[in-house]
């Protein structure tokens, strides 16, 4: 994390609102620095609205691996994988799209947001 990105930077601005200028040049900083490349390898093409039990947990394990590294950085407490969160969010999600008029892309916000829910604060 670039200086200035800090943990009390952090905390200051969701108090008040109001990011510091050290915290808003260390973000921009850690955004140019912040690439990401795929496997090249992995050229898989899957099904977002009926993923399988092993894809969606290969995604939630990845999101909490990026969570975690940057929890790690910050200096706070890893997170934990729980299979219960994750049934738990397909139930909402599977509810959600079976509304009537539900497009594919609200399944899509709907399905981060409930996933990051699987990953509950050990």
């Amino acid at each position: 994390m670039p200086s200035g990105y800090t943990k009390s930077a952090i905390i200051k601005w969701n108090q008040t609102g109001r990011a510091s200028k050290a915290l808003i040049n260390a973000s921009k900083k850690g955004m140019k620095e912040n690439t990401y490349s795929g496997a090249g390898s992995d050229n898989t093409l899957v099904n977002v609205t009926n993923l399988s039990h092993s894809q969606k947990v290969e995604l939630s394990r990845y999101a909490l691996s990026l969570i975690n590294s940057a929890h790690h950085q910050l200096g706070k407490k890893s997170w934990t994988y729980k299979a219960s969160a994750l049934h738990f969010a397909d139930r909402v999600a599977n509810h959600t799209t079976s509304l009537a008029g539900m497009q594919v892309t609200m399944y899509l916000v709907s399905s981060v947001q409930l996933k990051l829910l699987a990953l509950t604060q050990e």
